[in-house]
């Protein structure tokens, strides 16, 4: 039952009375925080973007640049320029990255993070074409690759906890008119990556860290990717920036990792969890974070022409190509989360 006209009158009067009391106090802490907003504003960090930004050909300065780039933010609480000035490349891999730990920082505080526009052209090609400055709400020219027919784009999207929604605009690349399967091989491939996809949107972001990491915590799932139309080639990069493999693997250890481990008396480093993760079939294994390092994911490597699976998660990188070829290593700077990198030819090898 609702309040009566009189009670209601009270109430209202009171609210009032209550409100005109703490007037002064509102305004000055609104007035404190705008003071810091623009103090942080004025006072932003101008940082110079690497010459080479790629976690392929130049990994240390990449992850270090992206990492300060968060440091600043949450633990210096100031503000950022980013001066491309000096870019002159940038991998798409490196795009997702990036984009994704701006749209961190930006929810933290907005407009916290800006920037030059790349003085390089294929700088800007490449920013421009996967959705960079559209995904961060910068305006930019209209796409060019809509003139080259010999690439397919998948632009920069992020799902939060929906792998169907992050598989919208991916369809296309492996099936003409969304029906007709491009190549004997397209369905096999689109369903290996759609079930990997589901599997990274599972684990990455367990709630023990979400707990842990509740401040940076932003859990979502990025994409972007490619089709080369004159060899058949799709390129697809997949990023969380969750707790990472090394750091949900949990593995029902085996013989091999017992021997490694008495042996050497510490615990595995970063590269040898994602080697042991990319060792073990799912079914076998209670492995967290499978959907990064599936074994189905290597076989169709395996049965590709010229395809390449790399993964970089924390301290750890690892990569397998169509040769069975594979290696795994420690690195230095820390790559928060987990980043897959697949390419892949539709054609199957004769």
């Amino acid at each position: 039952m609702g309040l009566k006209s009189k009670s209601w009158h009270t109430i209202h009067a009171r609210n009032i009375h209550k409100r005109e009391e703490t007037r002064p106090e509102r305004l000055r802490r609104r007035k404190q925080g705008l003071l810091r907003l623009l103090n942080k504003a004025g006072s932003r960090r101008h940082i110079k973007v690497p010459r080479i930004m790629s976690l392929f050909d130049n990994y240390e300065e990449t992850v270090a640049f992206i990492n300060l780039i968060r440091e600043i933010i949450f633990v210096d609480e100031l503000f950022v320029f980013l001066n491309f000035s000096e870019c002159e490349e940038i991998s798409a891999e490196t795009c997702v990255v990036l984009a994704a730990e701006i749209d961190r920082c930006n929810k933290k505080e907005p407009k916290s993070i800006i920037g030059s526009y790349p003085d390089d052209s294929d700088v800007y090609f490449m920013l421009n074409e996967l959705g960079f400055f559209q995904l961060l709400g910068i305006k930019s020219s209209k796409p060019a690759f809509d003139e080259l027919p010999e690439v397919d784009v998948v632009r920069l999207k992020y799902g939060s906890d929906n792998p169907e929604s992050l598989m919208r605009g991916i369809k296309e690349l492996f099936y003409e008119d969304g029906v007709k399967p491009a190549s004997p091989y397209s369905g096999k491939i689109y369903r290996a990556l759609t079930e990997a996809m589901a599997n990274a949107v599972e684990h990455a972001y367990p709630e023990v860290y979400k707990d842990e990491n509740h401040v940076t915590c932003i859990p979502v799932w990025w994409r972007a990717g490619f089709k080369l139309n004159d060899n058949n080639t799709i390129v697809m990069v997949l990023y969380d920036q969750g707790a990472g493999i090394p750091n949900t693997l949990k593995v029902n250890w085996n013989e091999k990792l017992e021997e490694l481990t008495s042996k050497l008396m510490r615990e595995p480093y970063d590269d040898e969890k994602l080697s042991f993760a990319m060792s073990q079939g799912r079914s076998s294994t209670k492995v967290q974070g499978r959907g990064q390092g599936s074994y189905d994911m290597q076989q169709l490597i395996r049965e590709s022409s010229d395809g390449v699976l790399s993964i970089f998660s924390y301290k750890g990188a690892y990569s397998f190509d169509d040769e069975g070829n594979w290696e795994a290593k420690n690195v230095n700077a820390t790559l928060y989360g987990t980043l897959v990198v697949w390419s892949i030819c539709l054609n199957t090898c004769e």
